[in-house]
């Protein structure tokens, strides 16, 4: 992708086999109007976890990644990227909930 400040998923089909991994990456550094389209898609719990981190780079950053989490997994389970929703471990790793994630998709964070 030449622009870095763009957010746009190529054509690729958003399908895949059993046992099957898709990896994807996202450029964290957003312009303005990229970073209000992926908060618009977070969760109450989401926005303040961002509200709670000092430095606004990180807090675009996580904007930024939750967005793209978002966006990608509402391509693949065909709902809104607000629609998505979340449970948590109890150290913190997101997991789709049991009732959207029929197809078994188990999203992981690596940084």
């Amino acid at each position: 992708m030449d622009d870095h400040n763009s957010w746009a998923p190529n054509s690729e089909q958003f399908e895949f086999e059993d046992q099957e991994i898709h990896v994807w990456r996202a450029y964290l550094d957003c312009d303005e109007l990229g970073l209000r389209r992926f908060d618009e898609t977070l969760a109450p719990d989401e926005k303040a976890r961002a509200n709670r981190f000092v430095f606004r780079q990180d807090r675009n950053r996580y904007v930024a990644a939750r967005g793209a989490l978002r966006e990608l997994l509402g391509r693949y389970l065909d709902r809104s990227p607000a629609a998505i929703e979340f449970d948590y471990t109890t150290k913190g790793k997101p997991s789709l909930r049991a009732a959207l994630n029929e197809r078994s998709i188990q999203p992981e964070f690596r940084s």
